[in-house]
């Protein structure tokens, strides 16, 4: 037996319910690429802010896109970046790939950081199931 409901298949045309709360926002700690410069085989970026999973999409794209066009060293200059996660070091070994290498300079603390903790873990033995 079937009932018959009055509820309807779509949705009403405008605006979704609380859809302010899925709009995209810009925070104060927001990743920003202070400057970025290519010449030949030579990139060089420099950020500021924080570096997360979600900030971290737009030089992971300049990256690519550099790497496409026959860049090979990347010169970062992280002076000015507040914090850092594991998609910072993501994103460098995924420029490392394919022999690029890879110079950091005005590194700051939060890079400091987790890249000693990086390499502090690269004896830790992988985490089981």
């Amino acid at each position: 037996m079937s009932r018959p409901s009055t509820a309807p298949i779509l949705r009403p045309a405008g605006p979704a319910p609380f859809a302010h709360r899925h709009r995209p926002t810009r925070y104060r700690g927001d990743l920003v690429v202070h400057s970025c410069t290519s010449a030949g085989i030579l990139l060089r970026i420099a950020l500021r802010g924080e570096i997360d999973h979600y900030s971290v999409a737009p030089v992971r794209a300049l990256m690519a896109s550099a790497a496409a066009t026959g860049a090979r060293l990347l010169v970062l200059d992280t002076a000015r970046v507040t914090f850092a996660d594991s998609s910072l070091l993501k994103a460098l070994a995924l420029w490392r790939r394919d022999g690029r290498r890879l110079r950091l300079i005005g590194t700051s603390r939060a890079v400091a950081h987790l890249l000693a903790a990086a390499r502090l873990c690269r004896g830790c033995p992988a985490p089981g199931p």
